[in-house]
């Protein structure tokens, strides 16, 4: 899915201006608003389109400075995010309620300790009191991640300290203060109590924003990037999963091309396909190919398989075949109860991935069983893709013998083989149904 961009296509006028004199004055208007806007805009390229727009009869001046790239977010429900209008907020007190007993655990891939994971825990608590969307969660979350790891640390850059990496010398608060994660995540979210920089909630339309945008107006990075953020997210998800508290939205670059308005979220089995795979990275196969996922064998379709089964895609939606080549084909033949496939072009970025779908090296085969002589298909499953169209997967039956689940970063689906020459990715298969 592809946020709307830009607004609406120009309009022809319809019916005839009558009177030179309603011309002139018409014109007179629109001339001197032209010269307010030009002035506002300091002559940008934004200035220049209401310039033309305002003689060619196209969208209004008005609406074209309220316009936005990134005015839509889809929810997970399918609804559109609306801007939280920004300060001015009733914030309440926050209780410090003690966090359950939590003990050290290996989530989305890493190792978290007790105390990491009991300050993962504080966030959701204060979320929760603050009244905050999911969308507000995530976006604490996934800056603390990106901030600390969910350590409270009580000193880092300059006078950086605590889980946001809050500067006392800005005005977040005392040394002790920005070090309790209570206050910390409390001021994070924003609002005029306690008194503190900009918070998530006083930074206008954040809920229209990336995560990482809306992270970047919090947090104000040296050197802001839609990569100080983003790349936090799915460790975001999975320890929200891990607390019960599971978001099932994530976030999804539809396009090629850098832009990080084209973002869509992409939610439910998705979502929990990829958290299901991230969470076994690092299996190993034992003697001649055996794991949990199938038969003692070549076994990467068999992982896909086992994980699309673990997320609730059971029955005639299962593969079949262990190799990799055979499972377009067999998709295709399955008239959309094992998926849809999505052929990609050699040399190209095309296919529409997107987390959750299995993409598949080698094209499909004839009789969609054992690739041809000299051919090593093989198949693993989307976890991310970034606003450049490079793509994160996890896969099965990797690396040296019997293999291993692995995470393997930046594909770029344009140039990447697996093995030799003509296992360029040939596709991906998106789920039943998604």
């Amino acid at each position: 899915m592809t946020a709307p961009q830009g607004g609406n296509p120009p309009q022809r006028r319809r019916g005839i201006i009558r009177g030179t004199a309603h011309l002139g004055w018409s014109l007179f208007k629109k001339i001197v608003v032209t010269l307010i806007v030009l002035f506002l805009l300091c002559c940008t390229p934004c200035g220049a389109i209401a310039f033309i727009g305002a003689f060619s009869g196209t969208t209004s001046i008005v609406s074209l400075l309220s316009q936005n790239k990134c005015t839509e977010q889809v929810g997970t429900d399918g609804s559109t995010g609306t801007s939280a209008g920004g300060g001015n907020v009733n914030v309440p007190n926050i209780v410090k309620n003690p966090p359950p007993a939590l003990p050290g655990a290996n989530i989305g891939g890493a190792f978290y300790s007790e105390d990491k994971i009991r300050n993962a825990w504080i966030i959701v608590d204060v979320a929760k009191q603050r009244g905050m969307s999911d969308k507000g969660l995530l976006i604490a979350m996934a800056t603390a991640h990106k901030e600390s790891g969910w350590f409270n640390n009580p000193g880092g850059d300059r006078d950086s300290a605590g889980l946001f990496q809050q500067r006392p010398s800005a005005g977040w608060g005392s040394a002790q203060e920005v070090t309790d994660p209570w206050y910390a995540t409390n001021t994070f979210f924003g609002g005029p109590q306690p008194p503190s920089p900009r918070g998530l909630v006083d930074v206008s339309g954040w809920e229209n924003m990336t995560v990482a945008q809306a992270a970047e107006q919090v947090q104000h990075s040296g050197f802001p990037s839609e990569a100080n953020y983003a790349p936090h997210v799915t460790a975001a998800q999975a320890m929200l999963a891990h607390l019960n508290h599971p978001i099932d939205g994530v976030p999804v670059a539809a396009g090629t091309n850098g832009d990080s308005c084209n973002n869509a979220v992409v939610g439910g089995r998705r979502a929990e396909i990829v958290r299901i795979a991230r969470n076994e990275i690092g299996t190993v196969a034992t003697g001649a190919h055996c794991t949990k996922y199938g038969p003692c064998d070549l076994w990467c379709a068999y992982f896909v398989r086992w994980v699309w089964q673990q997320a609730g895609i059971t029955g005639p939606a299962l593969f079949d075949t262990a190799w990799a080549d055979g499972v377009p084909t067999e998709v295709m033949r399955s008239n959309g109860t094992k998926g849809s496939f999505k052929p990609h072009t050699q040399g190209t970025r095309d296919g529409n991935p997107q987390p959750g779908d299995a993409l598949v090296y080698g094209p499909p085969t004839e009789n969609g069983q054992e690739p041809p002589q000299g051919g090593q298909g093989h198949i693993g499953i989307v976890v991310e893709v970034h606003p450049d169209g490079k793509i994160d997967t996890v896969e099965g039956d990797t690396g040296p013998s019997p293999g291993a689940v692995s995470f393997i970063q930046n594909i770029d689906p344009a140039t990447v083989t697996n093995g030799t020459a003509d296992t360029y990715i040939g596709g991906y298969v998106a789920p039943p149904g998604g």
